[in-house]
């Protein structure tokens, strides 16, 4: 199957494959995954969540007065600002106070310049996000053991609870019914590809505040 011929989702899946390996096999990553981040470099992951999530969940609601098939594949239930603002609280961060790291800068960068260049490829930049919750479902298991939490402090992590499955089902057959051009589908792709990159560059910098 080509390019020409592929579905978004198909492609979304198969053009960022290598990627989103390459993502979870990151040390940070490995380490938020098994419960092994001391409290404060979890604290710090949120902050830096926070910073790209308010910025790339403003886009998109800009977006909507551009291209209504954002509002169709993003909903309500999606934005997770508020899970994130709520989670940093738990946890006596005042979300108002955190700093982006560089590479948070970097990606709010791009953000921005993706909703005025091409609105609908923040949609790619999503389905990375939205497509990550099926790991954090896992992940807040053993974040709340690991720091004595339960849903106040993960909600971000695990915004669906028991619904993930059916709640992505729904996100992918919304995204995968859009109706694209070949070069919107190639934003599109590059744009997720992009998020991979961007959370890969946020990673290591997390990781390197977190060396003694």
């Amino acid at each position: 199957m080509t390019s020409a011929t592929m579905g978004i989702m198909d492609r979304l899946r198969e053009g960022t494959k290598t990627l989103h390996d390459a993502a979870e096999g990151h040390a940070f990553q490995r380490s938020l995954f098994a419960g092994q981040l001391p409290r404060d470099s979890y604290i710090e992951y949120l902050g830096q969540m926070f910073c790209m999530y308010q910025a790339l969940e403003s886009a998109l609601r800009e977006s909507q007065s551009r291209r209504r098939e954002v509002a169709d594949v993003v909903r309500p239930y999606n934005y997770r600002t508020e899970d994130l603002r709520a989670d940093l609280a738990h946890l006596g961060r005042d979300s108002s106070q955190v700093q982006p790291f560089p590479s948070t800068q970097e990606t709010i960068r791009t953000i921005q310049h993706t909703l005025h260049e091409h609105p609908l490829a923040l949609l790619g930049m999503h389905y990375v996000l939205e497509g990550s919750n099926n790991g954090n479902h896992f992940i807040a298991k053993n974040v709340r053991k690991a720091y004595g939490l339960d849903q106040a402090g993960t909600r971000f992590l695990d915004p669906y609870g028991e619904a993930q499955r059916p709640r992505w089902a729904e996100y992918k057959q919304a995204l995968g019914a859009v109706k694209l051009t070949d070069d919107e589908s190639d934003r599109m792709l590059a744009a997720a590809q992009q998020m991979f990159r961007a959370i890969g560059r946020i990673s290591q910098e997390l990781d390197a505040a977190r060396q003694p």
